[in-house]
């Protein structure tokens, strides 16, 4: 078994595995670049948690995770910002879809899209952009073992 935050990143990557944008290139923690070939592309990162506890009782401590994950898109082309875009639409709708609020598909109990950063660079024949989505996710495990939901 792995980490919640894995569960979390890999559920994720699923999910979005055969947009119509960016087919199966959808990455997990991810350190470097994606190349040319790897257009348009998705990296799923968590970048922060935060813990509370729900419940305890019987010796058993339950934590109530509250996730920041973030979807970055990388594309190029001139039209950069509408493929940009798109690849947002096309995740927000399928992550909705995908995680219900309170539908209990563990290991993700709620998912929201909190912000949306674009950045894009370039020239009239080269340009660049990135479309970074941060969603909050919310999950709980116990203390004692961060690898399973509850």
């Amino acid at each position: 078994m792995a980490h919640i935050r894995q569960q979390v990143r890999a559920a994720v990557a699923a999910a979005l595995d055969g947009l119509p944008t960016t087919q199966g290139r959808v990455f997990t923690a991810r350190p470097f670049p994606l190349s040319t070939g790897e257009l348009p592309g998705f990296v799923v990162f968590i970048v922060g948690e935060t813990n509370d506890v729900s419940s305890a009782s019987g010796g058993s401590v339950k934590l109530d995770r509250l996730m920041e994950l973030v979807l970055v898109g990388y594309a190029e082309g001139l039209g950069v910002e509408d493929t940009l875009d798109a690849m947002a639409a096309e995740a927000e709708a399928r992550i909705a879809e995908s995680f219900p609020i309170g539908g209990g598909n563990a290991p993700i109990q709620q998912i929201l899209i909190a912000r949306t950063e674009i950045a894009v660079d370039g020239d009239a024949r080269t340009r660049a952009g990135e479309i970074r989505m941060t969603f909050e996710v919310r999950t709980r495990t116990t203390a004692a073992d961060p690898e399973t939901a509850v």
